[in-house]
């Protein structure tokens, strides 16, 4: 399986994850997430609309990633706050080769 080409990972995004090293408990560590695609769409659900996003994060292409995407990571792009809801780490044969990575719109700020 080939690499995502460079050329549609076109996205910038801040990752947010909880910070166990602080002393206090509560802060967030955050790190750049370089050459990623996030495809965003709005999803309509009765009289409310539910933001909905995929990330792609590419295993040669990509950086910034420190560890494993994990549900409950935040995600900011497009001055939007996401959360992430699923995860889904594809292979090719045994090496990683993506991440895939579901979104939700409106998360608390506060946790």
């Amino acid at each position: 399986m080939r690499p995502i080409p460079r050329s549609m990972l076109i996205h910038t995004a801040e990752r947010e994850i909880p910070d166990s090293s602080s002393v206090w408990g509560g802060g967030l560590y955050s790190e750049t997430l370089t050459r990623v695609r996030i495809e965003t769409a709005e999803k309509m659900n009765g009289a409310s609309a539910e933001g909905k996003a995929t990330l792609f994060y590419d295993g040669r292409a990509s950086g910034g990633l420190s560890s494993a995407l994990s549900v409950g990571d935040r995600i900011r792009f497009g001055g939007l706050l996401y959360t992430v809801t699923e995860v889904r780490r594809l292979f090719d044969g045994a090496k990683f080769h993506h991440y895939e990575a579901e979104l939700t719109e409106g998360v608390d700020d506060n946790g």
